[in-house]
C-alpha cells in the first residue's frame, strides 16, 4: 500500500510538469558535485587518473536528470550511466533522451536488480522520500549491493518538521547514523561526511574496505 502511493505520487508529480526537487539544481546540485568530486579524488583518484579514465555510475532514484543537467565535475569521465526511479513517466523521458551510454530501469530502490554492479553509486535526496521503515532498510542494503567502491549519500541530518517525523505525504526523517551498522555488515566505512550549507542535508560517503556477498 505504500509502495502504491509513493509511486502514485511522483508519477502525478513528474506527470503534471513537476522536478525533482530543489536540492537537484541551483547551489544545491553545485556543492553536491563539488564535495563528490573532491572526495573521489582524495579516496579513489584512480577512478580519474587521466582525461581518458572512464567508470560506470549506478544513480538510485535518478528521478528527471535535473541532477545532471549541467556539466559535472564526472561528465567526461561516465562510460555507462544506469538510474533507477520508481516512476515511469521519468523513466520514459529520461530514455528519450538517448544518451550514448545511458539506460534507465523502473523500480523501488527497494528491489534489488541482481548483478548490477558500479565503482561509484549516487543515492541523492532519495531516502527521506521512502515512507515504509523496511523499504529504507533494503534500499541502503542495495546501496551496498550495487558499489564495487563508494557510495555518496545525501539526505537529512537533522530533523526538518517541528514535533513530527513526517509530513505523512512524501517525507520522513530518518537520522542515517542509527543505520550505519547495514553500511559495515557490508563492508563499508564512513569516509566522509559533509553537512549541506543549509544546515540541514549531509552527504555521507562511503568506501568499501571489504566485500560481503
Amino acid at each position: 500500500m505504500v509502495l502504491k502511493m509513493e509511486k502514485t505520487y511522483w508519477e502525478a508529480r513528474y506527470g503534471r510538469g513537476g522536478t525533482s526537487g530543489s536540492g537537484s539544481i541551483g547551489v544545491g546540485r553545485t556543492w553536491k558535485w563539488k564535495v563528490i568530486g573532491e572526495v573521489i579524488r582524495s579516496h579513489s583518484p584512480e577512478l580519474l587518473e587521466s582525461d581518458d579514465s572512464r567508470f560506470k555510475i549506478i544513480d538510485i532514484g535518478c528521478g528527471d536528470l535535473s541532477f545532471w543537467n549541467v556539466e559535472s565535475p564526472l561528465a567526461i569521465h561516465v562510460e555507462e550511466y544506469i538510474g533507477i526511479d520508481i516512476s515511469e513517466t521519468a523513466i520514459m523521458r529520461n530514455r528519450k533522451r538517448g544518451i550514448d551510454g545511458w539506460s534507465f530501469i523502473v523500480s523501488p530502490s527497494h528491489i534489488r536488480n541482481w548483478g548490477l554492479r558500479a565503482p561509484v553509486v549516487l543515492c541523492m535526496d532519495l531516502l527521506f522520500h521512502l515512507m515504509d521503515d523496511m523499504g529504507f532498510i533494503e534500499s541502503l542494503r542495495n546501496l551496498c549491493y550495487y558499489s564495487e567502491d563508494l557510495i555518496f549519500i545525501h539526505t537529512w541530518k537533522y530533523n526538518p518538521f517541528k514535533g513530527s517525523t513526517s509530513d505523512g505525504v512524501y517525507q520522513k526523517y530518518r537520522p542515517l547514523e542509527a543505520y550505519f551498522g547495514i553500511f559495515m555488515e557490508s563492508g563499508f566505512m564512513l569516509i566522509e561526511e559533509k553537512l549541506n550549507p543549509n544546515q540541514i542535508g549531509c552527504l555521507y560517503v562511503f568506501k568499501q574496505k571489504m566485500r560481503r556477498d
